[in-house]
């Protein structure tokens, strides 16, 4: 059976906790694009949700923070499920 959930409603959970993280930490956008390289712009877009994030940037801004992106998205599900 086809599955009726929303990738963009994943996306943007994984977002916002991808920047709740950052928060936590006390790291700016800055200093997480150069944690990450990516451009404070490019990085300020994704939390704005103005551009998508690819695979590759998603992984590296978990890397940055510290984070395993597995968990980011199993984190991001379980908000879902729950929603």
């Amino acid at each position: 059976m086809p599955s009726t959930r929303d990738p963009d409603a994943l996306l943007r959970l994984v977002v916002q906790i991808l920047d709740r993280a950052r928060s936590d930490q006390g790291i700016t956008q800055y200093e997480l694009g150069h944690l990450s390289g990516i451009t404070q712009s490019t990085v300020s877009k994704y939390f704005r949700l103005e551009l998508r994030l690819n695979f590759s940037q998603f992984v590296a801004l978990c890397w940055a923070l510290d984070l395993k992106p597995g968990r980011v998205v199993d984190e991001a599900e379980s908000m879902l499920d729950t929603a």
